[in-house]
């Protein structure tokens, strides 16, 4: 969402050319894909939960920053920065979650499935609705930053969610 986000605003509002946004977003991927099996492996080493922790703590103060400097910056190289730095704390729920749902359930059970499943329509059904709250949150009068602050209530309803 803070991607997709953040290209389209690139685009749209900061008038950056489509290839040069669409290109910070490809490197975006690319840095999740090369860090998700690194954080994986230390979260054998370490624990999921600190890890988990780290990734929904850092989506308050650390987007907030990176969104400031995508705006502020309107450049690309602040563009890519901002959607290199999110990419790191990406990497680190993606490297993570995939663990913590497989240990949730004992493996001979098939709620295990189940779990799977919920999971994939819940994370279905938000990245359906972000869009159209993105764009809503945006409109909000007075608040330039309002998607951001969308951002971090997600990261701050995980954090209490692995807290507990």
């Amino acid at each position: 969402m803070f991607t997709v986000y953040l290209v389209s605003y690139a685009i749209n509002t900061m008038k950056l050319p489509a290839g040069a946004a669409l290109s910070c977003a490809v490197v975006s991927g690319v840095i999740v894909v090369t860090l998700t099996p690194f954080f994986g492996a230390l979260s054998d080493r370490i624990g999921r939960r600190p890890l988990i922790l780290a990734s929904a703590n850092a989506q308050s103060p650390v987007r907030l920053s990176l969104f400031m400097l995508a705006i502020h910056g309107r450049s690309q190289g602040t563009l890519l920065l901002a959607l290199a730095a999110n990419a790191v704390f990406q990497s680190m729920y993606t490297g993570t979650i995939p663990s913590i749902l497989a240990e949730m359930f004992p493996t001979r059970r098939a709620l295990y499935r189940l779990s799977r499943s919920v999971y994939g329509v819940c994370r279905d059904a938000v990245r359906r609705l972000c869009p159209t709250d993105l764009h809503m949150a945006r409109q909000a009068p007075g608040n330039p930053y309002s998607p951001a602050l969308y951002v971090m209530a997600g990261g701050a309803l995980s954090a209490a969610a692995f807290s507990a």
